[in-house]
Protein backbone atom coordinates (compact mmCIF):
# COMPACT_ATOMS: atom_id res chain seq x y z
CA UNK A 1 0.00 0.00 0.00
CA UNK A 2 1.03 3.49 0.09
CA UNK A 3 1.54 5.51 2.68
CA UNK A 4 0.38 8.92 3.22
CA UNK A 5 2.45 11.06 5.06
CA UNK A 6 0.56 14.08 5.34
CA UNK A 7 -3.34 14.73 4.61
CA UNK A 8 -4.28 17.06 1.55
CA UNK A 9 -6.22 20.17 1.45
CA UNK A 10 -9.53 20.94 1.42
CA UNK A 11 -11.11 20.14 -1.85
CA UNK A 12 -13.38 22.62 -2.83
CA UNK A 13 -16.24 21.01 -4.38
CA UNK A 14 -16.11 17.73 -2.72
CA UNK A 15 -14.82 17.33 0.84
CA UNK A 16 -15.56 13.74 1.04
CA UNK A 17 -12.12 12.80 -0.18
CA UNK A 18 -10.61 12.81 2.89
CA UNK A 19 -6.86 11.26 3.32
CA UNK A 20 -5.97 9.74 6.28
CA UNK A 21 -2.62 8.75 6.69
CA UNK A 22 -2.09 5.21 8.78
CA UNK A 23 1.16 7.43 10.17
CA UNK A 24 -1.31 8.70 12.20
CA UNK A 25 -2.30 6.10 14.07
CA UNK A 26 -1.00 4.33 17.18
CA UNK A 27 -2.45 1.03 17.43
CA UNK A 28 -2.15 -1.02 21.00
CA UNK A 29 -0.12 -3.95 19.97
CA UNK A 30 -2.47 -7.32 20.15
CA UNK A 31 -3.41 -7.41 16.09
CA UNK A 32 -0.63 -10.02 14.36
CA UNK A 33 -0.88 -10.60 10.49
CA UNK A 34 0.00 -14.48 9.61
CA UNK A 35 -0.03 -15.94 5.87
CA UNK A 36 0.71 -19.81 5.65
CA UNK A 37 0.82 -21.68 2.10
CA UNK A 38 -0.83 -25.51 1.73
CA UNK A 39 0.93 -28.32 0.84
CA UNK A 40 0.99 -31.94 0.20
CA UNK A 41 4.67 -31.71 1.69
CA UNK A 42 3.82 -30.14 4.99
CA UNK A 43 1.50 -32.99 5.68
CA UNK A 44 2.97 -35.78 8.61
CA UNK A 45 3.60 -37.84 6.30
CA UNK A 46 4.00 -36.26 3.40
CA UNK A 47 2.59 -36.89 0.18
CA UNK A 48 3.14 -36.29 -3.48
CA UNK A 49 -0.07 -34.12 -4.07
CA UNK A 50 0.23 -31.31 -6.00
CA UNK A 51 -2.46 -29.37 -4.94
CA UNK A 52 -1.62 -25.45 -3.80
CA UNK A 53 -3.31 -22.71 -0.98
CA UNK A 54 -2.63 -19.91 1.29
CA UNK A 55 -4.26 -18.72 4.36
CA UNK A 56 -4.02 -15.39 5.37
CA UNK A 57 -5.15 -13.41 7.96
CA UNK A 58 -5.32 -11.41 11.28
CA UNK A 59 -5.44 -12.50 14.79
CA UNK A 60 -6.85 -9.83 17.59
CA UNK A 61 -5.54 -11.42 21.03
CA UNK A 62 -7.58 -8.68 22.95
CA UNK A 63 -10.73 -9.85 21.46
CA UNK A 64 -9.35 -14.07 21.14
CA UNK A 65 -10.95 -13.36 17.28
CA UNK A 66 -9.57 -14.83 14.53
CA UNK A 67 -10.36 -13.33 10.87
CA UNK A 68 -9.02 -15.62 7.79
CA UNK A 69 -8.81 -16.76 4.24
CA UNK A 70 -8.54 -19.85 2.59
CA UNK A 71 -7.88 -19.82 -1.05
CA UNK A 72 -7.10 -23.29 -2.62
CA UNK A 73 -7.08 -25.50 -5.35
CA UNK A 74 -5.95 -28.66 -7.76
CA UNK A 75 -6.45 -31.09 -5.00
CA UNK A 76 -6.60 -34.64 -6.06
CA UNK A 77 -9.92 -35.32 -4.92
CA UNK A 78 -12.89 -33.54 -3.80
CA UNK A 79 -12.72 -31.84 -0.31
CA UNK A 80 -14.68 -33.17 2.21
CA UNK A 81 -13.22 -30.92 5.70
CA UNK A 82 -11.10 -28.63 6.66
CA UNK A 83 -9.72 -27.61 10.38
CA UNK A 84 -7.69 -26.50 12.90
CA UNK A 85 -5.78 -29.05 14.62
CA UNK A 86 -3.36 -28.30 17.80
CA UNK A 87 -0.93 -28.76 19.82
CA UNK A 88 1.44 -29.61 17.13
CA UNK A 89 4.57 -28.21 15.68
CA UNK A 90 5.71 -28.80 12.02
CA UNK A 91 6.35 -33.14 11.67
CA UNK A 92 3.87 -33.91 14.03
CA UNK A 93 0.29 -34.28 14.29
CA UNK A 94 -2.76 -33.31 16.58
CA UNK A 95 -6.17 -33.53 16.83
CA UNK A 96 -8.98 -31.20 15.64
CA UNK A 97 -9.32 -28.06 17.96
CA UNK A 98 -11.91 -25.84 15.78
CA UNK A 99 -13.68 -26.99 12.24
CA UNK A 100 -13.65 -24.59 9.55
CA UNK A 101 -17.60 -24.82 9.22
CA UNK A 102 -19.21 -24.32 5.86
CA UNK A 103 -16.16 -24.81 4.23
CA UNK A 104 -17.14 -25.78 0.51
CA UNK A 105 -17.16 -29.40 0.16
CA UNK A 106 -17.20 -31.91 -2.87
CA UNK A 107 -15.18 -29.67 -4.95
CA UNK A 108 -11.13 -29.13 -5.75
CA UNK A 109 -10.53 -25.66 -5.08
CA UNK A 110 -12.47 -23.16 -3.56
CA UNK A 111 -12.47 -20.18 -1.65
CA UNK A 112 -13.03 -19.67 1.84
CA UNK A 113 -13.28 -16.77 4.85
CA UNK A 114 -14.35 -16.91 8.22
CA UNK A 115 -13.88 -14.98 12.02
CA UNK A 116 -13.44 -17.28 14.76
CA UNK A 117 -13.17 -16.93 18.34
CA UNK A 118 -10.60 -18.88 20.20
CA UNK A 119 -10.58 -19.97 24.02
CA UNK A 120 -7.82 -18.92 25.94
CA UNK A 121 -6.05 -22.68 25.15
CA UNK A 122 -6.63 -22.06 21.14
CA UNK A 123 -4.59 -18.61 21.40
CA UNK A 124 -1.84 -20.30 23.55
CA UNK A 125 -1.34 -22.58 21.40
CA UNK A 126 -1.70 -20.18 18.04
CA UNK A 127 0.92 -17.68 19.60
CA UNK A 128 3.70 -20.58 20.22
CA UNK A 129 2.93 -22.00 16.91
CA UNK A 130 1.07 -25.05 17.42
CA UNK A 131 -1.48 -24.80 15.23
CA UNK A 132 -2.21 -25.44 11.64
CA UNK A 133 -4.89 -25.82 9.23
CA UNK A 134 -5.79 -28.99 7.39
CA UNK A 135 -7.73 -30.01 4.68
CA UNK A 136 -9.08 -32.94 3.93
CA UNK A 137 -10.46 -34.72 0.56
CA UNK A 138 -11.67 -38.51 -0.13
CA UNK A 139 -8.39 -39.57 -1.73
CA UNK A 140 -6.53 -38.39 1.71
CA UNK A 141 -9.11 -38.32 4.06
CA UNK A 142 -6.19 -37.79 6.84
CA UNK A 143 -5.33 -34.48 5.10
CA UNK A 144 -4.18 -33.36 1.60
CA UNK A 145 -2.91 -30.21 2.42
CA UNK A 146 -1.44 -28.19 5.72
CA UNK A 147 -0.42 -25.17 6.51
CA UNK A 148 1.39 -24.26 9.99
CA UNK A 149 0.28 -20.73 11.46
CA UNK A 150 3.18 -18.57 12.52
CA UNK A 151 2.00 -14.98 13.90
CA UNK A 152 4.17 -12.12 12.50
CA UNK A 153 4.93 -9.19 14.62
CA UNK A 154 2.00 -7.24 15.99
CA UNK A 155 1.48 -4.65 13.88
CA UNK A 156 0.02 -1.01 14.08
CA UNK A 157 -1.20 -1.16 10.35
CA UNK A 158 -4.63 -3.61 11.32
CA UNK A 159 -7.44 -2.40 12.55
CA UNK A 160 -10.86 -3.92 13.15
CA UNK A 161 -14.65 -2.73 13.50
CA UNK A 162 -18.03 -4.16 14.64
CA UNK A 163 -20.83 -2.43 13.21
CA UNK A 164 -25.08 -3.28 13.64
CA UNK A 165 -27.50 -2.62 10.66
CA UNK A 166 -30.45 -1.07 10.63
CA UNK A 167 -32.94 0.66 8.32
CA UNK A 168 -32.36 3.62 10.53
CA UNK A 169 -28.98 4.69 9.06
CA UNK A 170 -30.25 4.07 5.36
CA UNK A 171 -30.92 7.67 3.40
CA UNK A 172 -34.19 7.80 3.62
CA UNK A 173 -34.41 5.99 7.17
CA UNK A 174 -37.18 3.32 6.33
CA UNK A 175 -39.14 1.43 9.17
CA UNK A 176 -37.78 -2.49 8.02
CA UNK A 177 -37.25 -3.68 11.78
CA UNK A 178 -34.89 -6.28 10.55
CA UNK A 179 -30.67 -6.29 12.19
CA UNK A 180 -27.44 -7.32 11.85
CA UNK A 181 -24.29 -6.98 12.20
CA UNK A 182 -20.60 -6.99 10.71
CA UNK A 183 -17.95 -7.24 12.24
CA UNK A 184 -14.23 -7.50 10.85
CA UNK A 185 -10.31 -6.34 10.30
CA UNK A 186 -8.71 -4.17 7.88
CA UNK A 187 -4.83 -4.80 7.16
CA UNK A 188 -3.34 -1.94 5.81
CA UNK A 189 -0.11 -3.22 5.40
CA UNK A 190 -1.65 -5.54 2.50
CA UNK A 191 -4.73 -3.37 1.47
CA UNK A 192 -6.75 -6.63 2.64
CA UNK A 193 -10.34 -6.56 4.99
CA UNK A 194 -12.00 -9.68 5.82
CA UNK A 195 -15.57 -9.85 7.61
CA UNK A 196 -18.68 -11.57 8.56
CA UNK A 197 -22.03 -10.44 8.26
CA UNK A 198 -25.11 -11.90 9.76
CA UNK A 199 -28.80 -10.30 9.16
CA UNK A 200 -32.14 -11.97 9.82
CA UNK A 201 -35.50 -10.46 10.03
CA UNK A 202 -35.74 -9.10 6.57
CA UNK A 203 -39.11 -7.49 5.33
CA UNK A 204 -38.31 -9.07 1.89
CA UNK A 205 -35.62 -10.96 0.08
CA UNK A 206 -32.16 -10.22 -0.53
CA UNK A 207 -31.53 -9.29 -3.59
CA UNK A 208 -27.45 -7.76 -3.12
CA UNK A 209 -25.29 -6.17 -1.03
CA UNK A 210 -22.39 -4.22 -0.94
CA UNK A 211 -19.64 -1.97 -0.38
CA UNK A 212 -20.84 1.91 -1.30
CA UNK A 213 -18.55 5.16 -1.17
CA UNK A 214 -17.83 7.90 -0.54
CA UNK A 215 -20.60 8.98 1.64
CA UNK A 216 -21.14 11.02 5.01
CA UNK A 217 -23.76 8.56 6.96
CA UNK A 218 -26.15 11.17 5.86
CA UNK A 219 -25.91 10.79 2.08
CA UNK A 220 -26.15 7.99 -0.60
CA UNK A 221 -22.75 6.89 -2.75
CA UNK A 222 -22.10 4.38 -5.80
CA UNK A 223 -20.91 1.21 -4.98
CA UNK A 224 -17.61 0.43 -4.66
CA UNK A 225 -17.31 -3.42 -4.02
CA UNK A 226 -19.93 -6.00 -4.71
CA UNK A 227 -19.90 -9.11 -2.35
CA UNK A 228 -20.34 -11.56 -4.78
CA UNK A 229 -22.17 -14.73 -3.55
CA UNK A 230 -24.03 -12.52 -0.89
CA UNK A 231 -27.15 -15.21 0.01
CA UNK A 232 -30.27 -13.98 -1.73
CA UNK A 233 -33.62 -14.91 -1.91
CA UNK A 234 -33.96 -15.35 1.96
CA UNK A 235 -34.70 -13.24 4.65
CA UNK A 236 -31.79 -14.05 7.41
CA UNK A 237 -28.12 -15.60 6.77
CA UNK A 238 -24.76 -15.45 7.21
CA UNK A 239 -21.48 -14.29 5.02
CA UNK A 240 -18.23 -14.44 5.21
CA UNK A 241 -15.49 -12.31 2.72
CA UNK A 242 -12.57 -10.87 2.11
CA UNK A 243 -11.30 -8.41 -0.38
CA UNK A 244 -7.89 -6.65 -1.15
CA UNK A 245 -9.03 -2.77 -1.33
CA UNK A 246 -7.06 -0.58 -4.10
CA UNK A 247 -5.90 2.69 -2.98
CA UNK A 248 -8.67 4.73 -3.53
CA UNK A 249 -10.93 2.84 -1.90
CA UNK A 250 -8.48 2.61 1.19
CA UNK A 251 -8.49 5.69 1.84
CA UNK A 252 -12.72 6.29 2.09
CA UNK A 253 -12.72 2.98 4.44
CA UNK A 254 -9.96 4.62 6.27
CA UNK A 255 -11.85 8.01 6.55
CA UNK A 256 -14.90 6.91 7.64
CA UNK A 257 -16.82 7.33 4.17
CA UNK A 258 -17.57 3.63 3.89
CA UNK A 259 -21.08 1.78 4.26
CA UNK A 260 -22.15 -1.12 4.02
CA UNK A 261 -25.55 -1.76 2.33
CA UNK A 262 -28.40 -4.66 2.31
CA UNK A 263 -30.76 -4.58 -0.50
CA UNK A 264 -34.21 -6.52 -0.84
CA UNK A 265 -37.21 -6.46 -3.39
CA UNK A 266 -39.15 -4.02 -1.17
CA UNK A 267 -36.47 -1.67 -0.59
CA UNK A 268 -33.77 -2.17 -3.71
CA UNK A 269 -32.19 1.06 -2.58
CA UNK A 270 -31.19 -0.34 1.14
CA UNK A 271 -33.40 -2.07 3.70
CA UNK A 272 -30.48 -2.30 5.97
CA UNK A 273 -27.29 -0.02 6.09
CA UNK A 274 -24.32 0.79 8.80
CA UNK A 275 -21.45 3.11 8.76
CA UNK A 276 -17.61 1.10 8.39
CA UNK A 277 -16.13 2.89 11.74
CA UNK A 278 -13.35 1.22 13.09
CA UNK A 279 -12.10 0.77 16.77
CA UNK A 280 -9.23 1.81 18.67
CA UNK A 281 -6.59 3.36 18.06
CA UNK A 282 -9.14 5.39 16.14
CA UNK A 283 -11.31 7.82 18.27
CA UNK A 284 -14.07 9.53 17.39
CA UNK A 285 -14.79 12.95 16.86
CA UNK A 286 -16.03 15.18 19.65
CA UNK A 287 -16.98 18.88 17.37
CA UNK A 288 -17.77 21.97 19.71
CA UNK A 289 -20.05 24.64 17.44
CA UNK A 290 -19.01 28.19 17.94
CA UNK A 291 -22.29 30.22 19.82
CA UNK A 292 -24.55 31.62 17.13
CA UNK A 293 -23.10 34.77 15.03
CA UNK A 294 -25.08 37.97 14.61
CA UNK A 295 -23.41 39.92 12.21
CA UNK A 296 -24.34 43.13 9.92
CA UNK A 297 -24.23 42.70 5.99
CA UNK A 298 -21.34 43.56 4.10
CA UNK A 299 -20.90 47.29 2.60
CA UNK A 300 -23.19 47.23 -0.38
CA UNK A 301 -24.17 43.39 -0.10
CA UNK A 302 -27.33 41.92 0.98
CA UNK A 303 -25.34 39.14 2.51
CA UNK A 304 -21.99 38.97 4.66
CA UNK A 305 -18.91 36.73 4.37
CA UNK A 306 -18.85 34.94 8.29
CA UNK A 307 -15.58 32.95 8.54
CA UNK A 308 -16.68 29.57 10.63
CA UNK A 309 -14.56 28.33 13.40
CA UNK A 310 -15.85 25.22 14.94
CA UNK A 311 -13.47 23.27 16.85
CA UNK A 312 -12.73 18.95 16.84
CA UNK A 313 -10.98 16.82 18.60
CA UNK A 314 -10.37 12.78 17.34
CA UNK A 315 -7.55 10.42 15.89
CA UNK A 316 -6.47 10.72 13.27
CA UNK A 317 -7.56 14.49 12.95
CA UNK A 318 -10.73 14.68 11.98
CA UNK A 319 -12.18 17.29 8.67
CA UNK A 320 -14.96 19.53 9.54
CA UNK A 321 -17.73 19.52 7.06
CA UNK A 322 -20.34 22.72 7.05
CA UNK A 323 -22.97 22.32 5.17
CA UNK A 324 -26.17 24.20 4.36
CA UNK A 325 -29.09 21.97 4.06
CA UNK A 326 -27.89 19.36 1.58
CA UNK A 327 -24.91 21.75 0.39
CA UNK A 328 -21.12 21.66 1.43
CA UNK A 329 -20.11 24.95 2.18
CA UNK A 330 -16.52 26.28 2.99
CA UNK A 331 -15.62 27.88 6.06
CA UNK A 332 -15.53 31.34 4.64
CA UNK A 333 -18.84 31.60 3.29
CA UNK A 334 -21.18 34.59 2.08
CA UNK A 335 -24.53 34.16 4.42
CA UNK A 336 -27.65 36.15 3.18
CA UNK A 337 -29.67 38.64 5.23
CA UNK A 338 -31.86 36.58 7.68
CA UNK A 339 -31.08 33.71 9.96
CA UNK A 340 -29.10 30.53 8.40
CA UNK A 341 -28.52 26.95 10.53
CA UNK A 342 -25.34 25.24 9.59
CA UNK A 343 -24.69 21.78 10.48
CA UNK A 344 -21.34 21.11 11.31
CA UNK A 345 -19.69 17.44 10.89
CA UNK A 346 -16.49 16.08 11.90
CA UNK A 347 -15.60 12.73 10.67
CA UNK A 348 -12.68 10.13 10.77
CA UNK A 349 -12.31 6.60 10.66
CA UNK A 350 -13.26 6.54 14.40
CA UNK A 351 -16.32 7.82 14.19
CA UNK A 352 -18.53 10.73 13.46
CA UNK A 353 -19.68 13.92 15.37
CA UNK A 354 -22.09 16.61 14.89
CA UNK A 355 -23.79 19.55 15.93
CA UNK A 356 -25.21 23.15 14.63
CA UNK A 357 -25.50 26.82 14.60
CA UNK A 358 -27.07 29.95 13.27
CA UNK A 359 -25.78 32.76 11.31
CA UNK A 360 -27.80 35.86 11.17
CA UNK A 361 -26.98 38.63 8.61
CA UNK A 362 -28.46 41.65 9.87
CA UNK A 363 -29.23 44.64 7.03
CA UNK A 364 -27.93 48.01 8.75
CA UNK A 365 -27.23 50.00 5.46
CA UNK A 366 -29.91 52.38 4.07
CA UNK A 367 -31.16 52.59 0.94
CA UNK A 368 -28.53 55.58 -1.32
CA UNK A 369 -30.87 58.25 -2.34
CA UNK A 370 -29.02 59.77 -5.95
CA UNK A 371 -29.00 63.49 -6.88
CA UNK A 372 -32.72 64.68 -5.65
CA UNK A 373 -34.20 67.41 -7.85
CA UNK A 374 -37.15 69.63 -8.66
CA UNK A 375 -38.41 70.75 -11.59
CA UNK A 376 -38.96 74.00 -11.89
CA UNK A 377 -35.88 75.11 -9.10
CA UNK A 378 -37.19 78.36 -9.11
CA UNK A 379 -40.63 79.77 -9.45
CA UNK A 380 -41.65 83.05 -10.79
CA UNK A 381 -43.53 85.32 -11.25
CA UNK A 382 -44.54 85.01 -7.69
CA UNK A 383 -48.39 85.04 -8.05
CA UNK A 384 -49.43 83.27 -5.37
CA UNK A 385 -50.45 80.50 -7.42
CA UNK A 386 -49.83 76.92 -6.92
CA UNK A 387 -47.34 75.67 -9.14
CA UNK A 388 -46.84 71.71 -10.16
CA UNK A 389 -43.18 70.50 -8.92
CA UNK A 390 -41.85 67.14 -10.16
CA UNK A 391 -39.32 65.74 -7.66
CA UNK A 392 -36.76 63.53 -9.35
CA UNK A 393 -33.82 61.25 -8.50
CA UNK A 394 -31.37 61.39 -11.04
CA UNK A 395 -33.76 62.96 -13.45
CA UNK A 396 -36.20 59.93 -12.94
CA UNK A 397 -39.62 60.46 -11.48
CA UNK A 398 -39.65 57.25 -10.00
CA UNK A 399 -38.13 55.29 -7.50
CA UNK A 400 -35.66 53.34 -10.07
CA UNK A 401 -32.73 55.47 -9.12
CA UNK A 402 -33.09 54.98 -5.27
CA UNK A 403 -31.01 51.65 -4.69
CA UNK A 404 -30.91 49.24 -1.89
CA UNK A 405 -28.06 46.50 -0.82
CA UNK A 406 -30.93 44.49 -0.24
CA UNK A 407 -33.62 43.68 -3.10
CA UNK A 408 -37.41 44.65 -1.63
CA UNK A 409 -39.76 47.60 -1.28
CA UNK A 410 -38.63 50.29 -0.65
CA UNK A 411 -40.93 52.82 0.66
CA UNK A 412 -40.36 56.65 0.09
CA UNK A 413 -42.05 59.87 1.95
CA UNK A 414 -41.55 64.02 1.38
CA UNK A 415 -42.18 66.46 3.37
CA UNK A 416 -41.52 70.14 2.52
CA UNK A 417 -40.72 73.28 4.72
CA UNK A 418 -40.14 77.13 3.79
CA UNK A 419 -37.91 79.62 5.78
CA UNK A 420 -40.74 81.97 5.93
CA UNK A 421 -44.24 81.57 7.37
CA UNK A 422 -46.86 81.10 5.66
CA UNK A 423 -49.18 83.99 6.20
CA UNK A 424 -46.34 86.97 6.05
CA UNK A 425 -46.29 90.45 4.61
CA UNK A 426 -46.75 90.62 1.04
CA UNK A 427 -47.19 86.57 0.85
CA UNK A 428 -50.99 87.21 0.40
CA UNK A 429 -52.43 85.81 3.11
CA UNK A 430 -53.19 82.23 1.20
CA UNK A 431 -52.31 78.77 2.81
CA UNK A 432 -51.44 76.32 2.71
CA UNK A 433 -48.39 77.11 0.48
CA UNK A 434 -47.85 73.36 0.01
CA UNK A 435 -49.14 70.04 -1.03
CA UNK A 436 -48.02 67.05 -1.41
CA UNK A 437 -49.24 64.98 -4.36
CA UNK A 438 -47.08 61.51 -4.46
CA UNK A 439 -44.15 61.03 -3.75
CA UNK A 440 -42.69 62.46 -6.80
CA UNK A 441 -44.79 65.44 -6.86
CA UNK A 442 -45.84 68.70 -4.90
CA UNK A 443 -47.63 71.89 -5.57
CA UNK A 444 -46.20 74.83 -4.32
CA UNK A 445 -47.05 77.54 -3.52
CA UNK A 446 -45.21 81.07 -6.07
CA UNK A 447 -45.06 83.84 -3.03
CA UNK A 448 -42.82 85.59 -0.84
CA UNK A 449 -42.40 87.89 2.13
CA UNK A 450 -42.43 91.34 0.61
CA UNK A 451 -39.80 91.98 3.06
CA UNK A 452 -37.17 88.95 2.79
CA UNK A 453 -34.69 87.99 0.34
CA UNK A 454 -36.96 85.13 -1.41
CA UNK A 455 -38.62 82.07 -0.29
CA UNK A 456 -36.92 79.41 0.00
CA UNK A 457 -39.06 75.46 -0.39
CA UNK A 458 -37.18 72.24 1.04
CA UNK A 459 -38.31 69.49 -0.18
CA UNK A 460 -37.13 66.21 2.08
CA UNK A 461 -37.58 62.83 0.66
CA UNK A 462 -37.12 60.11 3.51
CA UNK A 463 -37.08 56.32 2.24
CA UNK A 464 -36.98 53.57 4.22
CA UNK A 465 -36.13 49.72 3.16
CA UNK A 466 -37.67 46.48 4.40
CA UNK A 467 -35.37 46.16 7.20
CA UNK A 468 -36.23 49.82 8.39
CA UNK A 469 -32.87 51.24 7.53
CA UNK A 470 -33.74 55.02 6.21
CA UNK A 471 -31.81 57.21 4.49
CA UNK A 472 -33.21 61.05 3.22
CA UNK A 473 -31.79 63.66 1.04
CA UNK A 474 -33.20 67.34 0.45
CA UNK A 475 -33.51 69.85 -2.50
CA UNK A 476 -34.66 73.35 -3.10
CA UNK A 477 -37.59 75.11 -4.93
CA UNK A 478 -36.79 79.05 -4.66
CA UNK A 479 -39.39 81.99 -5.40
CA UNK A 480 -37.34 85.08 -5.90
CA UNK A 481 -37.58 88.26 -4.02
CA UNK A 482 -37.82 89.66 -7.39
CA UNK A 483 -35.66 89.34 -10.78
CA UNK A 484 -34.07 92.36 -11.46
CA UNK A 485 -30.33 92.40 -12.17
CA UNK A 486 -28.26 93.15 -9.10
CA UNK A 487 -26.07 90.60 -7.38
CA UNK A 488 -26.35 90.22 -3.63
CA UNK A 489 -24.44 88.06 -1.23
CA UNK A 490 -26.96 88.09 2.31
CA UNK A 491 -28.10 91.27 1.29
CA UNK A 492 -24.24 92.50 0.63
CA UNK A 493 -22.86 93.60 -2.47
CA UNK A 494 -19.01 92.23 -3.00
CA UNK A 495 -17.91 94.73 -5.99
CA UNK A 496 -19.49 95.95 -9.64
CA UNK A 497 -20.82 93.66 -11.90
CA UNK A 498 -22.21 93.01 -14.79
CA UNK A 499 -24.01 89.80 -13.98
CA UNK A 500 -26.85 89.33 -11.72
CA UNK A 501 -26.86 86.61 -9.10
CA UNK A 502 -28.99 85.83 -6.13
CA UNK A 503 -27.78 83.27 -3.12
CA UNK A 504 -29.92 81.53 -1.29
CA UNK A 505 -29.02 80.00 2.32
CA UNK A 506 -26.02 81.89 3.05
CA UNK A 507 -25.29 81.15 5.68
CA UNK A 508 -25.51 77.92 5.60
CA UNK A 509 -24.49 74.36 6.93
CA UNK A 510 -25.08 72.28 3.84
CA UNK A 511 -25.39 73.80 0.25
CA UNK A 512 -25.62 77.63 -1.14
CA UNK A 513 -27.60 77.55 -4.13
CA UNK A 514 -26.95 80.71 -6.48
CA UNK A 515 -29.46 81.65 -9.17
CA UNK A 516 -27.85 82.96 -12.46
CA UNK A 517 -30.67 85.64 -14.08
CA UNK A 518 -30.72 85.70 -17.88
CA UNK A 519 -28.52 87.98 -19.34
CA UNK A 520 -26.89 88.50 -22.61
CA UNK A 521 -25.17 85.13 -22.90
CA UNK A 522 -26.45 81.52 -23.22
CA UNK A 523 -22.98 80.60 -22.65
CA UNK A 524 -22.46 77.80 -19.39
CA UNK A 525 -22.02 79.69 -15.82
CA UNK A 526 -18.68 78.89 -14.12
CA UNK A 527 -18.19 79.22 -10.91
CA UNK A 528 -14.53 78.91 -8.69
CA UNK A 529 -15.35 79.07 -4.98
CA UNK A 530 -11.79 80.31 -3.13
CA UNK A 531 -11.02 80.18 0.57
CA UNK A 532 -9.39 82.89 2.22
CA UNK A 533 -6.04 81.99 1.58
CA UNK A 534 -7.45 82.43 -2.30
CA UNK A 535 -7.13 78.49 -2.37
CA UNK A 536 -9.50 76.83 -5.42
CA UNK A 537 -11.60 74.70 -3.53
CA UNK A 538 -14.45 73.64 -5.88
CA UNK A 539 -15.24 74.33 -9.54
CA UNK A 540 -18.44 74.02 -11.26
CA UNK A 541 -18.83 74.48 -15.02
CA UNK A 542 -22.81 74.30 -15.45
CA UNK A 543 -25.51 75.16 -18.22
CA UNK A 544 -28.17 75.85 -15.61
CA UNK A 545 -28.86 78.95 -14.04
CA UNK A 546 -29.06 77.22 -10.48
CA UNK A 547 -26.13 76.06 -9.45
CA UNK A 548 -25.20 74.65 -6.18
CA UNK A 549 -22.05 74.97 -4.29
CA UNK A 550 -20.19 74.29 -1.35
CA UNK A 551 -21.82 71.16 0.07
CA UNK A 552 -18.57 69.40 0.91
CA UNK A 553 -16.69 72.23 1.65
CA UNK A 554 -15.96 73.38 5.64
CA UNK A 555 -17.30 75.70 8.12
CA UNK A 556 -15.51 79.39 6.88
CA UNK A 557 -15.91 82.43 4.79
CA UNK A 558 -15.38 81.66 0.92
CA UNK A 559 -15.71 84.10 -2.04
CA UNK A 560 -17.36 83.07 -5.26
CA UNK A 561 -16.20 83.65 -8.43
CA UNK A 562 -19.31 83.10 -11.15
CA UNK A 563 -18.94 84.21 -14.83
CA UNK A 564 -20.85 83.87 -17.82
CA UNK A 565 -19.25 84.25 -20.81
CA UNK A 566 -18.15 88.01 -20.44
CA UNK A 567 -20.39 88.69 -17.49
CA UNK A 568 -19.12 87.68 -14.14
CA UNK A 569 -19.45 88.85 -10.82
CA UNK A 570 -17.67 88.11 -6.61
CA UNK A 571 -19.69 86.89 -3.66
CA UNK A 572 -19.15 86.10 0.22
CA UNK A 573 -20.85 83.06 1.12
CA UNK A 574 -20.45 81.66 4.94
CA UNK A 575 -20.50 77.89 5.76
CA UNK A 576 -21.75 77.17 9.43
CA UNK A 577 -20.28 74.99 11.68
Amino acid sequence: MKKFNQRPGWRARFLLFLIVGCSFLKAKADLFPFNATYSGANEVPANASTAGGIIVGVYNDATNTIYYNIIFGGLSANSTAAHFHAPAAPGANAGVTLGHAGFPTGVVAGNYTKIDVFTDAQETNLKAGLMYSNIHTSALPGGEIRAQIVLGAASTEIYTFNRTYSGAQEVPPNTSTATGTIMGAYNAAINRIFFAIQFSGLSANAVAAHFHAPALPDANAAVTIGYGGFPTGVTSGNYNRTFMLNDVQEKYLLAGLTYSNIHTTKFPGGELRTQIFFDAPFEAPVITCPADITTSNDPGLCSASVVLDATVTGTPKPEIIYKVGSTIIASSHAFPVGTTTVNATAINGGGISTCSFTVTVNDTEAPVIGNLKADPAVLWPANHKMRDVKIMVDSSADSTSIRDNCPGPISCVLSVTSNELVNDAGTGNTSPDWEIVNNHFVKLRAERSGTGTGRVYTITMKCTDRAGNMSEAETTVIVPHDMSVKSRANGSRMMENTLAVSVYNNPTKNYFTLVVEPGISNENVFVRLFDMTGRVVETTNSASRIIRVGNTAGAGIYIAEIRRGTEGTQMKLVKLE
